[in-house]
């Protein structure tokens, strides 16, 4: 590996990993932000205005789009496409780190639709893609949370990516681009057709975790959760205590959360292998759970009880006095993470 071209918005992490890359002997090359910080920090680069010959333009919009740079990542180890690059005096580009504008994250912080579209990313998406699609040749990293498997691999083996994990990183990448890009359609066609249906409508989910197994010990399985749930949710929810959540306890729980939170009053729901044993109201919290209980003590032991108001110290004494495995609170509070 010769050549990599840096250029991130979110910087943590990005210094170490260069000075890296520098002790390789990899010439780095990056724009213009991320080349600052490089030099401030004392890591050789070259922007990549260097090798264009134009400066970033419109604001920044336009930086890396150019045959220089695409043609360095694009091109394969065929004999035709060095003879081009040769020829155009482009040299080759074996490493791209990009993550891209905080899009999503712009959604929640403001309505401003100016602000939102400038984080619309197309630079840096067209990079991932190029690189990703050349993983024959080519290491792409999308994302800070890359750098330490990267870096390992290259300390092992001597500042070489293997094929494997190239192929790891370009499905990562194409999962990220698809994922940013349904965002931007998705928010795009709330924002403007509400009441229109697309002809291609692609849902994104984010990995929360992977789970131990899937609903059977032989399967595997992970969470995912739509970045903008707005209803109270267990994919929401903040673990205060306990053993990891299975596949199957998250399914329960998550169950029993819609069944209280089609009450307004004090409820409680105990759930067990997806079917409620018990579900109840009252004037408090505790009397809820006590006639939930009381609708099939049996059944209720182990499983998993969801409450929409507050847990007080006599309820959770109640819950405290048979087992169950998991127990939700505040189900009807409008936080996302209120379960």
């Amino acid at each position: 590996m010769k050549t990599a071209l840096i250029s991130v918005y979110d910087k943590t992490g990005i210094v170490e990993f260069a000075r890296l890359l520098h002790r390789f002997n990899v010439e780095i090359i990056s724009s213009s932000g991320t080349a600052a910080m490089l030099k401030k920090n004392r890591v050789p680069v070259m922007e990549i205005s260097e090798i264009t010959g134009f400066s970033e333009m419109l604001g920044g919009r336009v930086k890396t789009l150019h045959p220089k740079i695409h043609a360095g990542i694009l091109a394969t180890a065929s004999k035709k496409h060095f003879e081009e690059l040769k020829k155009n005096g482009i040299s080759l580009i074996d490493l791209v780190v990009v993550n891209l504008y905080p899009f999503k994250e712009m959604i929640s912080k403001t309505g401003n639709l100016s602000k939102i579209v400038e984080e619309i990313d197309i630079g840096g998406v067209a990079l991932l893609r190029a690189a990703a699609k050349n993983f024959e040749r080519v290491a792409v990293i999308c994302s800070p949370k890359q750098y330490e498997s990267v870096s390992q691999e290259m300390i092992s083996s001597n500042g070489v990516i293997s094929g494997r994990l190239r192929q790891n990183l370009a499905i990562e990448s194409f999962s990220l681009t698809s994922a940013y890009d349904s965002l931007v359609s998705n928010y795009l066609w709330k924002k403007f057709f509400p009441d229109f249906f697309p002809s291609n409508f692609t849902p994104t989910f984010e990995k929360i975790s992977d789970l131990r197994y899937g609903e059977n010990f032989q399967q595997k399985a992970a969470i995912y959760r739509e970045p903008f749930w707005v209803e109270p949710s267990v994919a929401f929810a903040k673990v205060l205590q306990g053993k990891e959540m299975s596949f199957n306890n998250y399914l329960d729980a998550e169950s029993a959360v819609e069944c209280v939170k089609e009450f307004s009053k004090p409820s409680a729901c105990i759930v067990k292998h997806t079917n409620p044993c018990g579900v109840a109201g009252g004037k408090t919290i505790l009397e809820a759970l006590t006639h939930a209980f009381d609708c099939d003590k049996k059944s209720a032991f182990g499983g998993i009880i969801a409450l929409n108001r507050p847990c007080d110290e006599e309820t959770a004494k109640k819950i405290a006095s048979f087992f169950n495995e998991v127990v939700i609170l505040q189900a009807l509070e409008k936080s996302r993470q209120s379960p």
